[in-house]
Protein backbone atom coordinates (compact mmCIF):
# COMPACT_ATOMS: atom_id res chain seq x y z
CA UNK A 1 0.00 0.00 0.00
CA UNK A 2 1.39 3.49 -0.89
CA UNK A 3 1.20 6.57 1.73
CA UNK A 4 -0.74 9.11 0.04
CA UNK A 5 0.49 12.73 0.66
CA UNK A 6 -1.94 15.78 0.08
CA UNK A 7 -0.19 18.79 -1.33
CA UNK A 8 -3.32 20.93 -2.01
CA UNK A 9 -6.24 21.10 -0.03
CA UNK A 10 -9.51 22.98 -0.95
CA UNK A 11 -11.82 24.33 1.96
CA UNK A 12 -15.23 25.57 0.17
CA UNK A 13 -16.95 27.86 2.59
CA UNK A 14 -20.30 29.21 2.59
CA UNK A 15 -19.84 30.92 5.74
CA UNK A 16 -22.42 28.43 7.89
CA UNK A 17 -21.85 27.17 11.09
CA UNK A 18 -20.93 23.60 9.73
CA UNK A 19 -18.14 25.29 7.77
CA UNK A 20 -16.66 27.56 10.55
CA UNK A 21 -16.71 24.06 12.11
CA UNK A 22 -14.93 22.27 9.33
CA UNK A 23 -12.39 24.96 9.07
CA UNK A 24 -10.68 23.70 11.99
CA UNK A 25 -10.13 19.73 10.35
CA UNK A 26 -8.85 21.67 7.50
CA UNK A 27 -6.47 23.60 8.91
CA UNK A 28 -5.29 20.45 10.75
CA UNK A 29 -4.72 18.37 7.77
CA UNK A 30 -3.26 21.31 5.75
CA UNK A 31 -0.54 21.93 8.96
CA UNK A 32 0.00 17.51 9.48
CA UNK A 33 0.87 17.36 5.37
CA UNK A 34 2.64 21.02 4.86
CA UNK A 35 0.15 21.43 1.96
CA UNK A 36 -0.93 24.59 0.89
CA UNK A 37 -4.38 25.25 1.50
CA UNK A 38 -6.86 26.80 -1.00
CA UNK A 39 -10.20 28.28 0.67
CA UNK A 40 -12.99 28.90 -1.82
CA UNK A 41 -16.37 30.77 -1.30
CA UNK A 42 -18.93 30.41 -4.76
CA UNK A 43 -21.77 33.24 -4.98
CA UNK A 44 -24.53 30.92 -5.44
CA UNK A 45 -26.33 32.05 -8.61
CA UNK A 46 -28.07 29.15 -9.49
CA UNK A 47 -31.27 30.84 -8.02
CA UNK A 48 -33.11 32.79 -11.34
CA UNK A 49 -33.80 36.24 -9.73
CA UNK A 50 -35.41 37.56 -13.02
CA UNK A 51 -38.70 36.49 -11.72
CA UNK A 52 -38.33 38.12 -8.53
CA UNK A 53 -38.86 42.24 -8.47
CA UNK A 54 -36.19 43.97 -6.08
CA UNK A 55 -36.92 47.84 -6.34
CA UNK A 56 -33.77 49.76 -7.70
CA UNK A 57 -31.09 46.77 -8.31
CA UNK A 58 -30.30 45.19 -11.16
CA UNK A 59 -29.27 41.51 -11.22
CA UNK A 60 -25.28 42.39 -12.04
CA UNK A 61 -25.94 44.88 -9.31
CA UNK A 62 -26.92 42.12 -6.79
CA UNK A 63 -24.51 39.64 -8.21
CA UNK A 64 -21.73 42.48 -7.26
CA UNK A 65 -23.04 42.71 -3.98
CA UNK A 66 -22.84 39.66 -3.08
CA UNK A 67 -19.27 39.24 -4.45
CA UNK A 68 -18.80 42.48 -2.35
CA UNK A 69 -20.04 40.39 0.74
CA UNK A 70 -17.62 37.43 0.44
CA UNK A 71 -15.11 39.27 -0.47
CA UNK A 72 -15.40 40.82 3.71
CA UNK A 73 -16.05 37.25 4.96
CA UNK A 74 -13.00 36.03 3.45
CA UNK A 75 -10.82 38.46 4.72
CA UNK A 76 -12.37 38.56 8.27
CA UNK A 77 -11.78 33.82 8.15
CA UNK A 78 -8.31 34.45 6.45
CA UNK A 79 -7.58 37.12 9.23
CA UNK A 80 -7.96 34.24 11.81
CA UNK A 81 -5.78 31.62 10.17
CA UNK A 82 -2.85 30.49 12.18
CA UNK A 83 0.44 31.89 11.77
CA UNK A 84 1.26 28.09 10.88
CA UNK A 85 -0.44 28.03 7.61
CA UNK A 86 1.83 29.76 5.61
CA UNK A 87 0.51 28.18 2.08
CA UNK A 88 -2.79 29.30 1.42
CA UNK A 89 -4.95 31.08 -0.89
CA UNK A 90 -8.52 32.17 -1.26
CA UNK A 91 -11.25 32.84 -3.82
CA UNK A 92 -14.25 33.70 -5.09
CA UNK A 93 -16.14 32.18 -8.15
CA UNK A 94 -19.64 32.90 -8.93
CA UNK A 95 -22.41 30.11 -10.36
CA UNK A 96 -23.35 26.79 -9.13
CA UNK A 97 -21.55 25.63 -6.22
CA UNK A 98 -20.78 22.18 -6.79
CA UNK A 99 -20.06 22.83 -9.97
CA UNK A 100 -17.72 25.35 -9.04
CA UNK A 101 -16.18 23.62 -6.80
CA UNK A 102 -15.53 20.39 -8.39
CA UNK A 103 -14.34 22.84 -11.20
CA UNK A 104 -11.82 24.61 -9.21
CA UNK A 105 -10.42 21.38 -7.98
CA UNK A 106 -9.54 20.36 -11.33
CA UNK A 107 -8.07 23.83 -11.93
CA UNK A 108 -5.76 23.45 -9.24
CA UNK A 109 -4.80 20.11 -9.33
CA UNK A 110 -6.33 19.42 -5.66
CA UNK A 111 -5.55 16.18 -4.05
CA UNK A 112 -8.26 16.58 -1.46
CA UNK A 113 -11.57 18.73 -0.13
CA UNK A 114 -12.50 19.43 2.96
CA UNK A 115 -16.03 20.73 3.68
CA UNK A 116 -18.86 21.15 6.17
CA UNK A 117 -21.99 18.83 5.71
CA UNK A 118 -24.74 21.07 6.72
CA UNK A 119 -25.60 24.15 4.57
CA UNK A 120 -28.88 24.01 2.66
CA UNK A 121 -31.48 22.47 4.90
CA UNK A 122 -35.36 21.88 4.33
CA UNK A 123 -37.35 22.81 1.40
CA UNK A 124 -33.72 23.70 -0.61
CA UNK A 125 -32.30 20.85 0.04
CA UNK A 126 -35.16 18.85 -1.19
CA UNK A 127 -35.15 20.68 -4.28
CA UNK A 128 -31.89 21.38 -5.24
CA UNK A 129 -30.00 18.69 -2.91
CA UNK A 130 -26.63 19.19 -1.01
CA UNK A 131 -23.74 20.63 -2.50
CA UNK A 132 -21.25 18.34 -0.30
CA UNK A 133 -23.40 15.46 -1.50
CA UNK A 134 -23.16 16.17 -5.03
CA UNK A 135 -19.38 16.97 -4.54
CA UNK A 136 -18.90 13.74 -3.32
CA UNK A 137 -20.17 12.51 -6.15
CA UNK A 138 -18.13 14.02 -8.94
CA UNK A 139 -15.24 14.61 -7.23
CA UNK A 140 -12.26 12.99 -8.54
CA UNK A 141 -10.31 13.48 -5.16
CA UNK A 142 -10.99 12.43 -2.13
CA UNK A 143 -13.54 14.31 -0.05
CA UNK A 144 -13.67 14.47 3.78
CA UNK A 145 -16.48 15.87 5.31
CA UNK A 146 -17.25 17.16 8.46
CA UNK A 147 -20.37 17.10 10.28
CA UNK A 148 -20.95 19.24 13.33
CA UNK A 149 -21.94 18.30 16.78
CA UNK A 150 -25.89 19.23 16.90
CA UNK A 151 -25.38 21.22 20.16
CA UNK A 152 -22.98 23.95 18.06
CA UNK A 153 -25.51 24.01 15.38
CA UNK A 154 -28.48 24.49 17.96
CA UNK A 155 -26.40 27.36 19.52
CA UNK A 156 -25.56 29.38 16.33
CA UNK A 157 -29.29 29.35 15.18
CA UNK A 158 -30.59 30.40 18.25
Amino acid sequence: MQEQTFKKILFPTDFSVASDYALAYAVSVAKQFKAKLFILHVVDMSYDISGFYIPHISAETLQQEMKDWAEKMLKKLTIRMPRSIKAYESAIKIGVPHKEIIKFAKDKDIDMIIMGTHGKTGVDHFFFGSTTERVLKQADCPVLTIRPPKDILVKKRA
